[in-house]
Parts: structure tokens; sequence; C-alpha cells
């Protein structure tokens, strides 16, 4: 089984002060051209619910369950997943994906600490509910936006032109 340290991908020209830095996105770049290659992508889809009603959806692909660099699959859900909660947010997950995959997901996001942390942030700190994963056969909430006024010079009572 591969592991996804075998996606870790030296950028052309090497960082002086960390020769080992590897970027993410060389990583995702590999993982994908893996998944492709494969012939087989297993399609997953996540939902991101944030308390006012928004809902944001995403999908990408992961390696089938019998290829040899299978074992890649939960590392770069994770990292996926992280990136999406940190860039739109959310406190529910709703995730359409295979039922290990989910499940581990879950164990992450309740076990390990730095998935401890990020289910607290966007839990309990910034939308005040619990944070959940969702495990779905298919479908989940549909993509909606609820778009709120900025807080410009009218906002204030000031006029919108100086």
């Amino acid at each position: 089984m591969s592991t996804p340290s075998s996606f870790l991908v030296a950028p052309r020209i090497t960082p002086v002060l960390d020769p080992a830095f590897r970027p993410p996105a060389l990583a995702t770049r590999a993982f994908r051209a893996a998944v492709q290659a494969s012939g087989r992508p297993v399609p997953v889809a996540v939902a991101l619910e944030q308390a006012d009603g928004s809902v944001f959806r995403f999908r990408t692909e992961l390696l089938p369950a019998d290829h040899p660099q299978a074992g890649a699959n939960p590392r770069f859900l994770e990292r996926w997943l992280k990136f999406l909660l940190w860039s739109r947010g959310g406190y529910r997950v709703h995730f359409a994906g295979p039922a290990d995959l989910v499940a581990g997901l879950q164990r992450h996001y309740r076990e390990h600490p730095a998935g401890r942390f990020d289910a607290e942030i966007m839990g309990d700190r910034i939308y005040e509910r619990p944070f959940e994963i969702r495990g779905l056969r298919s479908g989940g909430p549909a993509a909606r936006a609820c778009l709120h006024p900025a807080a410009g010079p009218a906002s204030r009572g000031l006029p919108d032109r100086f």
C-alpha cells in the first residue's frame, strides 16, 4: 500500500531555508494525476452547511479502494476537507462517498488532536453548534447562499459618497 508521502514532489527550486519542503499543490497535482491514470476514479462530494442555511458543494475524485496507492485517499481527503472548512466554513459536513472514508473522517475529527481543534473551532466557536460529519449514499442538500449586506457607509447611516 502506498502512503501519502509517495505523492510528495520536490519543487524545481529547493527553498534554502527548508530544503525538505514539499508544496501541497504539487502533491495534489500528483495525486489527481494518479486518480485519472487509474481509469476508475471514485467520485466523492461534500456539502458544507453553515448556521445561516448556506450550503456550499464541492466534488473531487479518489483512487479506487483496490488501487496500490489507495492508502493515500484518507490523507488527501482530510487535507482537502480541511482546506474547504477553513476557506468556506461550516459546522456540518455532508459527505457522499465510501462508508469507510466517512468513518475515517468522523474518527479524525473526534480523536485526532488537529481534527478535534478544527471541529471545536468550526463547531462550537464559530458556528456555536456541534460539528458533525454526516455520511450520505448520494446527493445531499442543494447549494444555496444566504447573502448579507456588506457593512459599508450606508449601514452606518453615512451617505454612499463622502
